[in-house]
């Protein structure tokens, strides 16, 4: 498909497509690619799930920073950016394409507690089975965008290192009782272990999250409930899909969460704000998400971040993002 000068140094691409059940999908695309240079180098029709590109051109400069869109019959549009070339080297370029009018179909909590022990914590803690069942069940039928994004949020979290002491665990293995009335498609509210603040503040100092300026300002809390966020740190691993941890540390309180010996212990909480953005860099969060949405009055996509997360993870060769629920037609 692709085409070069004679001399020219080279490397190869193979896209693979993917559904919104994470698996391999043979469809019938139109694919375009583009190098650094915005030059079309492929546009063409293609069968996958598996589709080589040999031969594109190699620079050595940032021309080699690749964009691959991708076109399908009763399929939303998917892209990568960037997809990086290296020379005389096969690069995989993994493409997620959801069903256009696709649904969520979730987990169900049985199956969450036994393949995401960590995800059924936080969903569950604070509550009786009961209450748990009709909270979910009350998410899934009446809210499945906050649900998806709880999900989604949850997920990322749990692949996030962050030093605590001289060990190294994630945000979602912190205490947290989940506040059900305040999820929301683009993010939830709940309670938090505060010694979590000081863990993501050292995350931090390694350069794995940025501090955000002025947090009160993006994050007013909710007024008669939460008060104006104190501290907020976002994601800097993946050029899309961050998560944003923001800590509202004025509202704290005292919950008893099991102690590991069949008892329980008192833990000093705070509320906790955690959402995920489409955009790393904070101007273009700026300039296309924040102020269209905030003009328009919508809100973060949660499959367009489910699409995203998962690409980004497969670009940088990290364990799958694995939400237990897909997108399905």
């Amino acid at each position: 498909m692709a085409g070069t000068a004679p001399g020219f140094e080279t490397g190869s691409i193979r896209i693979n497509l993917f559904d919104g059940t994470r698996q391999p999908a043979g469809l019938s695309i139109f694919l375009q690619i583009f190098d650094g240079n915005q030059k079309q180098i492929v546009s063409s029709f293609a069968d996958g799930p598996n589709i080589p590109i040999p031969g594109v051109p190699y620079y050595d400069n940032l021309g080699d920073l690749y964009r691959v869109v991708v076109h399908a019959k009763g399929y939303q549009d998917s892209g990568l950016y960037p997809v990086r070339v290296v020379r005389s080297t096969l690069v995989d370029a993994d493409l997620m394409l959801l069903p256009e009018n696709g649904g969520f179909h979730f987990d169900r909590l049985p199956a969450i507690r036994d393949s995401n022990p960590l995800i059924f914590s936080l969903l569950s803690n604070g509550l009786s089975d009961n209450q748990l069942q009709q909270s979910f069940s009350g998410a899934m039928e009446h809210q499945p965008k906050a649900l998806a994004a709880l999900l989604n949020i949850a997920s990322a979290m749990q692949s996030i290192p962050v030093p605590s002491g001289a060990a190294i665990r994630s945000p979602l293995d912190f205490y947290w009782q989940l506040e059900w009335d305040l999820i929301a498609q683009d993010r939830f509210w709940g309670w938090v272990d505060a010694n979590l603040v000081a863990a993501v503040r050292k995350a931090a100092d390694l350069h794995t999250f940025a501090e955000e300026a002025n947090p009160e300002f993006f994050h007013p809390g909710i007024p008669g409930r939460v008060d104006p966020a104190t501290a907020s740190w976002k994601e800097v691993r993946f050029d899309v899909a961050n998560v944003q941890l923001t800590f509202h540390e004025k509202n704290r309180r005292t919950l008893q969460a099991p102690d590991g010996a069949g008892g329980t212990k008192a833990v000093d909480c705070v509320m906790a704000e955690p959402d995920i953005d489409y955009y790393k860099d904070i101007a273009a969060h700026g300039l296309l998400e924040v102020l269209p949405n905030w003009l328009t009055q919508r809100k973060t996509d949660p499959q367009a971040v489910y699409m995203l997360r998962w690409m980004a993870t497969r670009q940088e060769h990290l364990p799958d993002f694995a939400p237990p629920m897909t997108i399905e037609s």
